[in-house]
C-alpha cells in the first residue's frame, strides 16, 4: 500500500502477464464466483466447509474473525483470508462496523494447490485487492469472456499471495511436504516430522502450526485425504487400494475419515 494507506494501483499489463498460467507457474484455475460482499454488525456463519471449491476472502473495511481447527484470527483491512476445500471454519463480524470483503472460490484441481499454505496473509502491496476487485467486475458481466478474465486476474491475485508466504516459515511447510508425500503409505508419526524438519518436536509444532495454520498432525490427515481424493477421481483403483496408498490401514478407516472432512464418502467422489 501507499503512504496514504490506499492500494497501489494494477495496471492492466502487469496483471494480465502475472495471470498467464504458464509464465507465472500455476495450472489454469476456472473460477466459481467473484463478487463484493458486505455483511451487518453480529454477522456470524457456524463452522462449514466447501467440499469442491477453494475461497479467497479479501477484507476491505470492518474486522472479520475466523476459526479454523480451533486457531482465531482477527483480519483487519488488507487482510486475505483463504479458505482451503474441506477444512471447517467459522466467521463473524467483530466491533461495531459493518465488513466490506472482496470473495473469490474456485474449483478444486484447477490453480495452484493451496493447502500447505497460511490461512491469512496481509495484502501488503495492494496487489490482491486491486486484482480481486476487478475480477469481480469482468465476472458480473456474465459472459464466458468476463468469467475468463475473472480466472487470469484471481490467478494473478493467488501469485501475489504465494509470493508473500516466503520466509523460513514457508520453506519449513514446503520441507515437509516434500518428505511427506513419498510417504503416504506410512505411519507417520509427530517425532519423525519434526526430524525432517531439523527441530525439536515442541519447536517443530509451533513454528508448523503457526505456517500452516494448522497442527502437524492434523495438516498431515487433510494431506492424505486429499491426495486420496485425487487418486479416486483419476485413476480406477479400488477404494481400499487408494486408502492404503494414502495411510489408511482399511476401507472403513479412509471411509468415515472422508465423510468427516468432505461431508461424501469415497464412493460419491469416485463416481463425480
Amino acid at each position: 500500500m501507499g503512504m496514504d494507506g490506499r492500494a497501489t494501483p494494477v495496471r492492466p499489463r502487469d496483471v494480465l502477464r502475472g495471470s498467464d498460467a504458464s509464465s507465472s507457474g500455476m495450472p489454469a484455475l476456472a473460477v466459481q464466483w467473484v463478487e463484493p460482499n458486505r455483511f451487518p454488525v453480529g454477522w456470524s456463519l457456524t463452522s462449514h466447509r466447501h467440499d469442491r471449491t477453494h475461497e479467497l476472502v479479501l477484507v476491505v473495511s470492518g474486522r472479520l474473525r475466523t476459526t479454523v481447527d480451533g486457531v482465531t484470527r482477527i483480519a483487519e483491512p488488507g487482510d486475505a483470508v483463504l479458505h482451503v476445500s474441506g477444512r471447517a471454519h467459522a466467521e463473524s463480524t467483530v466491533g461495531g462496523r459493518p465488513l466490506e470483503t472482496l470473495y473469490a472460490s474456485w474449483w478444486v484441481g484447477t490453480g495452484a494447490d493451496p493447502s500447505a499454505w497460511e490461512w491469512q496473509r496481509p495484502d501488503a502491496s495492494g496487489r490482491i485487492a486491486a486484482a480481486m476487485r476487478w475480477a469481480s467486475e469482468a465476472f458480473a458481466e456474465g459472459t464466458p469472456a468476463g468469467v475468463d478474465a475473472a480466472s487470469g486476474l484471481i490467478t494473478a491475485a493467488l501469485h501475489e499471495l504465494a509470493q508473500s508466504i516466503g520466509g523460513a516459515d514457508a520453506e519449513l511447510v514446503r520441507r515437509v511436504r516434500a518428505y511427506v508425500l513419498p510417504r503416504l503409505a506410512q505411519a507417520l508419526t509427530l517425532d519423525e516430522l519434526a526430524r525432517a524438519a531439523s527441530l525439536s518436536r515442541r519447536h517443530f509444532v509451533r513454528r508448523f502450526t503457526i505456517a500452516a495454520g494448522s497442527s502437524p498432525m492434523r495438516w498431515l490427515r487433510a494431506l492424505r485425504l486429499d491426495a486420496g481424493r485425487h487418486l479416486l477421481a483419476t485413476t480406477d483403483r479400488t477404494v481400499e487400494a487408494v486408502g492404503q496408498e494414502v495411510g489408511f490401514p482399511d476401507r472403513f478407516h479412509f471411509s468415515r475419515a472422508m465423510s468427516q472432512r468432505s461431508g461424501r464418502p469415497p464412493s460419491a467422489w469416485r463416481t463425480s
